[in-house]
């Protein structure tokens, strides 16, 4: 849940730009010029990279597998 605006839950985002138009439940699909489907992961407005501990079995549960980090960073280039 976003703290500042109170939205919670997945939302359809329009963007003219680079600024964030529209936080709809939905846009219609006829109204964007492009579609981006998004499901399934986090969007982070003004955020390029969001921050991870890459060292598996250096610190407890809390690291991740290197090429499993870099494989998914790769997909989502």
């Amino acid at each position: 849940m976003c703290a500042a605006s109170g939205i919670d839950g997945g939302k359809d985002v329009g963007v003219r730009g680079v600024v964030i138009a529209a936080i709809e439940n939905r846009i219609l699909a006829s109204s964007a010029n492009e579609i981006v489907d998004v499901r399934g992961k986090l969007v982070l407005p003004g955020l390029l990279h969001t921050h991870a501990h890459v060292y598996q079995y250096v610190s407890g549960r809390f690291g991740l597998n290197a090429r499993w980090v870099v494989h998914r960073i790769a997909r989502s280039l």
